[in-house]
């Protein structure tokens, strides 16, 4: 997997569905993605790049995925940064309408998941507009809200904390390992032996 280091946030600049029975904004991700593929075939980028963007999250919260995070996507006219980047989409054209509710919170969910999972640091999440001249990903984009969003814990991280004080999840390194990762079932014993040790639920 290669190292990132930094999440760059954009709009597509375009409407946030493709038409009235669109509500989820799929039939737009795919007309974009189509687009974005076709335009690769023709630079020679290769017949595997999928798009330009990793992640698009759509008007209902739907996150789609687009380019395999494990390949570079050519999402910021940035070179060096696009080798070291995610590139994060949300459908519609913020310099006109503003996202929805559903749309940040996805965004805000994604953002702190791959954050966590990539030890991104906060002052890394960009937007398109830090690294082009661009007004992506637009003025009614609140780029400062969102990111005191991603300050604030989530229930996940919560219950986490709240397991490492009571002594389920041990803080030196083993379990707290995979906080954000797939557990075996051995691990899985572990922690429930524990539980049982403090008394159970």
């Amino acid at each position: 997997m290669r190292r990132i280091d930094v999440i760059v946030l954009h709009h597509s600049g375009g409407n946030a569905t493709a038409s009235s029975t669109d509500v989820t904004g799929e039939l737009r991700f795919e007309v974009i993605k189509k687009d974005q593929h076709d335009n690769a075939i023709q630079e020679h980028w290769g017949e595997n790049y999928v798009m330009d963007y990793h992640f698009v999250i759509g008007p209902t919260g739907i996150v789609f995925k687009g380019m395999p995070m494990e390949q570079v996507a050519f999402h910021c006219a940035n070179y060096q940064i696009n080798l070291n980047s995610l590139g994060i989409c949300f459908l519609g054209n913020f310099e006109i309408t503003k996202p929805s509710k559903e749309q940040l919170k996805a965004g805000i969910d994604k953002v702190k998941e791959l954050m966590s999972y990539f030890g991104v640091a906060l002052d890394h999440v960009k937007k398109h507009s830090d690294f082009v001249a661009t007004d992506c990903p637009g003025k009614n984009f609140p780029y400062e809200q969102f990111i005191q969003e991603l300050k604030e814990p989530t229930e996940f991280d919560k219950a986490f904390d709240l397991m490492t004080r009571l002594g389920i999840f041990k803080p030196y390194g083993d379990l707290d390992t995979y906080k954000d990762k797939l557990i075996s079932r051995r691990e899985l014993a572990v922690i429930l032996a524990r539980v049982l040790e403090h008394g159970g639920a």
